[in-house]
């Protein structure tokens, strides 16, 4: 699991015309792999992409509402 800093100012990764509705995109933010998603209602959320439990990778998941269904794991 990568380290980012607690900080106040936002950071930029990418523009809004580059997240495609509930289809990850990878960026990095220090030594960190953030998964962006935009769900069905437009808000864009970041999320480390990491599964602590299966130690893979969230960016394959599918995107449901506001959840995250990791591919690793049977639901």
């Amino acid at each position: 699991m990568g380290q980012v800093n607690n900080r106040s100012q936002p950071i930029y990764l990418t523009t809004v015309d580059q997240v495609v509705p509930q289809i990850g995109r990878l960026n990095s933010v220090g030594d960190a792999d953030i998964a962006l998603f935009k769900l069905s209602d437009g808000r864009i959320t970041a999320i480390e992409n990491f599964c602590p439990l299966t130690k893979g990778s969230l960016l394959d998941g599918t995107v449901s509402g506001e959840h995250i269904y990791e591919p690793m794991r049977e639901y």
